[in-house]
């Protein structure tokens, strides 16, 4: 059954990835060195300030459902995608429940929630009766994602593999890697993260223009620290008006 589960993971990570072909490969170590130096520069900085910056540009965020009563903070500019658009960028129809794109389509975050299933073979997330374990607690996250990248390798190749490590979550810890991968017409950045919050398995796949990665990813970084359980301190937050605080254009 545990092999199930971890087919079932890897599944959800290829549903979540966008349509790609062939494409040129381009030069794999172009200013590879320098762009981690400043990515770690531009991570540093988020870690001093209170707010939130894309790039330069400090952005609005508000808290958003990402489903089984768990939250997430994201900038404004991402929105649902158009339902036709998502059906053809993820043909499949196991494709993830949470897909948000910018007004361009240039950067993308989808999130999928994964159960486990239990010894019977049903699928739950609820504590056991007798050890009020959940059959989640045991999920070794980093472990996870090093098999989800092993899966990417074999089955993308070109893909060039940068990062991997652990983010201390607002209640729980997610492991993440990032890469680069080659799609039809341009390269493209792609950062996969893993996490248990609340007996939830949560999987998600942020993907850019490769370009813009330099200004994505500590953002990104950023709304992965946000996940978590609804609590009275976010009850507001998500509806029309709600700018959180520090925040600005």
């Amino acid at each position: 059954m545990f092999v199930v589960y971890v087919v079932t993971i890897k599944q959800a990570v290829l549903n979540s990835l966008p349509v790609e072909g062939g494409g040129a490969m381009g030069d794999r170590n172009d200013h590879v060195d320098r762009t981690i130096l400043l990515l770690k520069r531009k991570l540093q900085e988020k870690q001093r300030s209170d707010k939130w910056y894309l790039g330069s540009k400090a952005v609005i965020v508000r808290q958003e459902s990402i489903g089984g009563g768990l939250y997430m903070k994201m900038p404004t500019l991402l929105a649902d995608m158009d339902p036709v658009r998502a059906r053809i960028i993820f043909p499949r129809r196991d494709r993830p429940t949470i897909i948000k794109t910018d007004k361009d389509n240039n950067a993308t975050l989808t999130i999928k929630l994964v159960p486990r299933p239990d010894e019977d073979g049903e699928w739950s997330g609820m504590p056991d009766k007798e050890t009020g374990r959940s059959a989640m607690s045991d999920v070794d996250v980093e472990w996870t994602t090093k098999k989800i990248s092993d899966h990417l390798a074999k089955v993308h190749p070109q893909n060039v593999f940068y990062e991997h490590g652990i983010i201390k979550g607002r209640q729980g810890d997610f492991s993440w890697f990032d890469f680069k991968g080659f799609g039809i017409e341009r390269m493209y950045y792609g950062l996969i993260f893993v996490g248990v919050i609340d007996r939830r398995l949560v999987i998600g796949n942020f993907h850019c223009t490769f370009a813009d990665y330099v200004k994505w990813k500590p953002l990104v970084m950023a709304m992965i620290e946000s996940v978590g359980v609804c609590d009275q301190t976010y009850a507001d937050i998500g509806k029309a008006g709600y700018r959180d605080e520090g925040l600005s254009n």
